[in-house]
């Protein structure tokens, strides 16, 4: 009897995820008709009210309604799936079929009548090109953090097929892990290189790692790389780009109020924009390499006030884009 009573609880659960949301509601007999139809079991409405009152006594959320019931809360809320595939569908560093597989995956969360909103979302696989082993990677990756270890890989980039290949002659790389980190839709790496004499941090783009492997030597001491007062929010805040180098008190003019967004977008509260004799300004805190492709990209509404080496990188590489062009 408990055998049966754990299958028809199996059953009741599956059909009522697959097949009944608040649009869609369920009356017995229709619970019935769908049990009978996926697992080839016949029970009446008397064991199906039973089993449906053992669900509700052990807190699962069950809706009713005029016509019928249907599941109430889900692992996932449907306006949190739907935050969750905009980003999934848009993340650079997963691959198009790892993108499906786990979307599948986490649809199976609602009905078949919700899953149907989302049947037009698509991710192009010739625009986005990307490890397929990236999910392995930062397994990887968190299983050495959490065991502080070092890891090994060969880090790749792409020949001129699109092919992802080994980079450094095929040489191995040995690194400390501290932090994954989420920046521009990509998986960073952040740690310690052992090929490095200085104590400093380097960055490698996740979806790049090839043939990882967790070594059995211990991990650098975090504080000594990053220092006693670290913290990961800061560091980010001023690495917009994640390079690495020195961090600059930059000051930036803005030439209209449409610069004001791209600087609130980027920086947030790590920028203070004040006005100056009728004109915008920006004291910003950043990573200096970062800062100058950033100011490249929106050279258009902005100048660069201080620090005269981030001025003076700006103007040598505009000289160089405009003898390219000149040339023609």
């Amino acid at each position: 009897m408990q055998g049966e009573k754990r299958g028809l609880v199996y059953y009741l659960l599956k059909v009522l995820v697959e097949y009944s949301d608040e649009e869609h509601l369920l009356t017995q007999k229709e619970i019935i008709k769908h049990i009978e139809n996926n697992f080839h079991v016949t029970y009446d409405r008397k064991t199906i009210a039973s089993g449906l009152k053992f669900l509700e006594d052990n807190g699962v959320d069950i809706y009713k309604g005029d016509t019928g019931i249907c599941l109430g809360e889900r692992l996932i809320e449907l306006n949190e799936f739907s935050f969750i595939v905009d980003a999934l569908f848009s993340s650079r560093s997963i691959s198009p079929i790892e993108t499906k597989k786990l979307y599948e995956q986490l649809s199976k969360c609602f009905s078949k009548y919700q899953r149907k909103e989302y049947e037009y979302v698509y991710k192009v696989n010739d625009v986005t090109k990307s490890n397929n082993d990236v999910f392995h990677n930062i397994y990887m990756i968190s299983e050495a953090i959490s065991k502080k270890k070092k890891i090994s890989f060969l880090y790749g980039g792409y020949d001129d097929t699109k092919k992802l290949v080994p980079r450094n002659n095929g040489d191995r790389y040995v690194v400390s892990p501290y932090y994954l980190v989420n920046s521009l839709s990509r998986y960073y790496l952040l740690s310690s290189n052992d090929k490095y004499e200085e104590k400093r941090i380097s960055t490698y783009r996740v979806d790049f790692l090839l043939d990882i492997a967790i070594e059995d030597e211990r991990s650098e001491n975090k504080k000594e790389i990053f220092g006693e007062n670290f913290s990961i929010d800061t560091y980010l805040n001023e690495h917009i780009y994640l390079f690495g180098g020195e961090v600059v008190n930059a000051k930036i003019q803005l030439e209209n109020e449409t610069a004001i967004n791209y600087i609130v977008d980027w920086f947030g509260n790590n920028a203070s924009i004040y006005k100056e004799k009728d004109k915008y300004f920006a004291d910003i805190r950043s990573n200096e390499d970062s800062l100058f492709y950033w100011c490249l990209q929106y050279g258009r509404l902005i100048k660069v006030i201080t620090p005269k080496s981030l001025v003076n990188k700006i103007v040598d590489e505009n000289k160089k884009i405009l003898e390219k062009y000149s040339n023609n």
